[in-house]
């Protein structure tokens, strides 16, 4: 979803992106603007995602971007069981320090099960009444990483 006028050009894959030596597949999300998708993955994994504003605005002053990844799994009865949001801010024109990827690890929750149905939702904003120009947000390789068992190794 966006609230642009095209949700094409707001939220779309540019490929990789090197940042302080560290290259991530992007993926624009030009605020406000967001995803939501379901996955099924193995119990014990953690969601993974690169954040940042691309370097070909850094030098324009572009406003601080706020980055919210929410993961919720359900509950057997339809419901939520459980529920993690972080919410990373942004601010490469000022903050030299932000000019990179950051990396945001939510583990998902124990259980027994093996497999748990997990609702993704990112999104972007700005502060309200702040210019959304120069806001050229990114998100970096989204996914979700386990540990392979043991019973799949090779000797």
């Amino acid at each position: 979803w966006s609230e642009g006028p095209d949700e094409s050009v707001a939220i779309r894959w540019i490929g990789p992106l090197n940042l302080r030596h560290q290259v991530l597949e992007a993926m624009l999300c030009h605020p406000p603007a967001g995803l939501e998708y379901d996955v099924r993955v193995p119990a014990g994994a953690s969601f993974v995602c690169g954040c940042a504003l691309s370097p070909q605005v850094w030098q324009e002053r572009p406003p601080r971007v706020a980055f919210r990844f929410e993961l919720r799994v359900a509950a057997p009865d339809g419901g939520t069981a459980w529920r993690d949001e972080r919410i990373v801010s942004i601010d490469p024109g000022s903050q030299w320090t932000d000019r990179r990827w950051h990396t945001v690890t939510v583990p998902l929750p124990a259980t027994t099960e093996p497999a748990l149905d997990v609702h993704v939702s990112l999104s972007t904003s700005v502060a309200s009444g702040v210019s959304v120009g120069n806001a050229w947000a990114l998100f970096g390789e989204p996914r979700f990483e386990w540990r392979r068992r043991g019973a799949d190794w090779r000797p």
